[in-house]
């Protein structure tokens, strides 16, 4: 299979690579990170990644926009993020559907009622031979460890947001005309 048809080189990966950072972060340290590491840093575990999980950060990043326009930030203006109670749990629920999506997409299925028994090394071998992934489901079925997953990634945004500021990376500013945004470049 070609997998080379689109060359990640040749686009900014820097937020696809911070989200990566805070997901493995976390994966290896039980805690979120309260630093992001510099460029040469975060493309060092980039290049590390097999390319269907830098697809799912680039994925999630581009999909940051979206889920703080649904709870009324607009991420370009660079203020500070500030989210209610009900806002992060809004926004975990929709991570959730997002990456249940992502994995249908590219060929996953949820397991079946018969299979929800599997002991937890079937269920990783079904995994990686048959596409089979025991957290597709709803979130409120997900035990609390899977749970803290998308927890995280919220949890994180106010010094993602905080990083991309500092080094340049958004893209445009936005005015509000007739109760609509309105994006001029910069």
């Amino acid at each position: 299979m070609i997998d080379n048809s689109f060359d990640l080189r040749e686009q900014d990966n820097t937020i696809a690579q911070v989200m990566h950072h805070v997901y493995d972060y976390y994966y290896n340290n039980d805690v979120i990170p309260t630093i992001i590491p510099d460029k040469a840093e975060l493309e060092k575990s980039w290049r590390k990644l097999p390319i269907s999980h830098q697809w799912s950060n680039i994925y999630l990043a581009d999909s940051l926009t979206f889920k703080l326009r649904s709870i009324g930030y607009d991420i370009n203006c660079g203020l500070p993020l500030e989210m209610s109670h009900g806002d992060k749990d809004k926004m975990v629920r929709v991570e959730h559907s997002r990456w249940n999506m992502e994995k249908l997409l590219i060929g996953y299925r949820a397991l079946r009622e018969e299979e929800l028994k599997w002991s937890s090394i079937e269920k990783k071998e079904a995994k990686k031979a048959r596409f089979i992934h025991h957290d597709i489901r709803p979130y409120e079925d997900l035990p609390s460890a899977e749970q803290q997953n998308d927890k995280n990634i919220i949890e994180a945004l106010p010094m993602v947001i905080r990083y991309m500021k500092e080094h340049n990376l958004l893209h445009c500013h936005s005015k509000v005309k007739d109760n609509s945004i309105v994006r001029t470049e910069v």
